[in-house]
């Protein structure tokens, strides 16, 4: 068994996979991508390591600013979206970014119609159909 995480007080044990189980969460909630990066070699390993040290420092040195905040800022005042500023903060993480991405790609949808209505733009014949759906499937964004 590869412990990873091991508290004495409780007697908790996270494995590799409580910990894959519960960083693939984290991601889905946030709506993240796995950095699959891999060193193919010993001084790449050592490069990749030194480049995610020098980000940590950096990003030490920063001041904290709340990722969510602008888009919570953003969609709030976006037409479509039915929460306001005091109800947004019921809401489940997950089904926020949910709701992100699906308003992102209703708008989108609408800009491509637009412009290939107008005459001017986008030739729809050219788009394909999936394209146009407002309702994202599963794993999309």
């Amino acid at each position: 068994m590869d412990i990873i995480l091991y508290d004495q007080a409780s007697d908790t044990v996270i494995d590799r996979s409580i910990y894959e189980i519960a960083v693939s969460y984290i991601r889905k909630a946030h709506n993240l991508q796995k950095n699959v990066e891999r060193a193919m070699n010993d001084t790449t390993k050592t490069v990749l390591l030194e480049e995610a040290r020098e980000q940590l420092e950096r990003a030490q040195s920063t001041e904290y600013h709340s990722y969510l905040l602008p888009f919570i800022s953003a969609m709030t005042n976006m037409e479509g979206f039915k929460y306001n500023w005091s109800t947004v903060w019921d809401m489940k993480i997950n089904a926020f970014t949910d709701a992100i991405q699906q308003i992102l790609h209703i708008k989108s949808v609408d800009r491509i119609l637009a412009s290939g209505c107008s005459g001017f733009g986008i030739d729809l014949k050219k788009i394909n159909k999936k394209d146009l759906s407002y309702f994202l499937q599963a794993g999309e964004s």
